[in-house]
């Protein structure tokens, strides 16, 4: 009569998750490229809500508004374009007539979504860098183009027209345009 086990080894087991671990390793990379055209597309819809949103309130509170990255990083910020927010100034003299809490919006782009530009000036916010100045008319400085990528998606314009402040995406592998 032949003795049966009841449970595996330690050794057996060991293996086994030895095994299973290398497998895992092996397709991360696979499965995380499935997700990036979905974090890329998040990171565009995100920055044209906040430009938006950014628009409407330099319009109902007739002040200049900045939407700004810091370098080096996924990190944006919108405050008011004043140097209350962007400097040494005064915090009594960014008020609005009506006392209207200004906006002040701090983000961070999706995970593994860089933002790139040429068009940023830097001003005296420090390390910040302005990509666009949003007008109490509505409009905007100058037309500006920002470029959005990550690893295995490839990359998006997002466009900003400064006369309407539309916003278009461009995709460079497909020129896609939505407004």
């Amino acid at each position: 009569m032949k003795d049966q086990r009841k449970a595996f080894t330690l050794m057996e087991m060991v293996l086994v998750m030895a095994i299973l671990v290398v497998i895992s390793a092996l397709a991360y990379p696979a499965i995380d490229s499935l997700y990036a055209s979905s974090r890329l597309t998040a990171a565009q819809d995100m920055i044209r809500a906040r430009w938006s949103e950014t628009r409407s309130r330099a319009l109902s509170e007739r002040r200049s508004y900045r939407f700004a990255v810091k370098d080096s990083t996924v990190a944006f910020k919108i405050p008011p374009d004043s140097t209350e927010f962007w400097g040494d100034g005064d915090p009594s003299s960014g008020q609005t007539p009506d006392d209207q809490k200004p906006l002040v919006m701090e983000g961070n782009l999706p995970d593994k979504v860089l933002f790139g530009n040429d068009n940023g000036t830097t001003g005296s916010g420090g390390d910040w860098r302005t990509l666009v100045t949003f007008l109490s008319d509505g409009t905007a400085k100058e037309d500006v183009e920002i470029n959005l990528s990550t690893r295995g998606a490839g990359a998006v314009t997002l466009k900003l027209r400064a006369s309407t402040g539309n916003s278009s995406t461009a995709s460079l592998a497909a020129s896609r345009s939505d407004s």
